[in-house]
């Protein structure tokens, strides 16, 4: 079995940068979803979470071609290992920030004719399986924090029914920053950044496919299209990309979340959010 990418996708959210980013090596595909700073960017760059998926995205790639049958922990923990040489020589003789940057991720691979997929943070692959119902894989480390974060949004949204968009989020921020500090803790949640413990937290599955139908991984700017936004059903946004490609599912989107510019209707932290999302085939 060979893996082939077939149409990709990314489009920038409402963010001074896309933060999202896609990759692929051998037999190996994946997408990176940068977690958006809670304070200045301190690497020279616009965004550090840009900076962190670039990264990851080169290492892992290295990673992968040095050593292709190496179990996926081992590739991860590699390629984080690396990344935190980089940050840590850019910081050398100086105190490294209170919050390293970090990415949610998904990866598919083929292996022995089989489809594994692994996942830290939110990201999501859809798939048809061979009776021909859509399966769905979506990595949940981080899923109750962000349930209880987004109920404070709600909370205060109640609060401040005459208050735009920003003014709630400022107030909501104190609880996004204590969810950035449990990043890589034993009671926290475990995501890509610097620490190569998060490769033994990874979720992982093997997966059984209908060959001639693609498998999708989604950053959650895309998901939104059968969660947070209810455009449609999980199924549906599946069919939809089969006939109609990507595009149109994505401006779905944005059209909805120009429609609720002050997310009041569904409710969520970024009106627009960076959206991503791959097509991988199997042959």
């Amino acid at each position: 079995m060979t893996i082939m990418l077939g149409r990709t996708l990314s489009v920038k959210g409402d963010g001074a940068q896309n933060e999202d980013h896609l990759g692929s090596e051998g037999d190996c595909v994946w997408i990176l979803d940068g977690a958006t700073g809670v304070s200045d960017s301190v690497l020279g760059h616009e965004s550090d979470a840009r900076w962190y998926v670039e990264r990851f995205n080169c290492d892992l790639a290295d990673t992968i071609r040095a050593n292709p049958a190496a179990p996926t922990q081992q590739l991860i923990s590699d390629a984080i290992r690396a990344v935190r040489h980089t940050y840590l020589t850019a910081f050398k003789g100086l105190a490294t920030p209170e919050h390293a940057p970090s990415a949610a991720f998904m990866l598919l691979r083929g292996l022995n004719g089989a489809i594994e997929l692994s996942a830290l943070g939110d990201c999501a692959a859809l798939y048809r399986k061979p009776n021909g119902s859509i399966g769905f894989f979506e990595g949940t480390s981080i899923a109750r924090f962000e349930t209880a974060a987004l109920q404070r949004l709600r909370d205060e949204q109640a609060c401040s029914p005459d208050a735009d968009h920003a003014a709630v989020i400022s107030r909501v921020s104190p609880v996004l920053r204590a969810n950035r500090s449990r990043m890589n803790q034993p009671d926290g949640y475990w995501i890509l950044s610097m620490e190569e413990e998060a490769a033994h937290h990874i979720e992982t599955v093997i997966v059984e496919t209908a060959r001639d139908s693609p498998i999708l991984l989604m950053t959650d700017g895309f998901t939104r299209a059968f969660q947070s936004l209810e455009l449609m059903s999980l199924q549906e946004a599946y069919e939809a990309i089969e006939r109609h490609g990507l595009d149109d599912l994505a401006a779905q989107i944005r059209q909805r979340e120009t429609s609720d510019a002050n997310c009041r209707l569904y409710p969520r932290f970024k009106k627009s959010d960076d959206a991503t999302c791959i097509e991988v085939r199997q042959c």
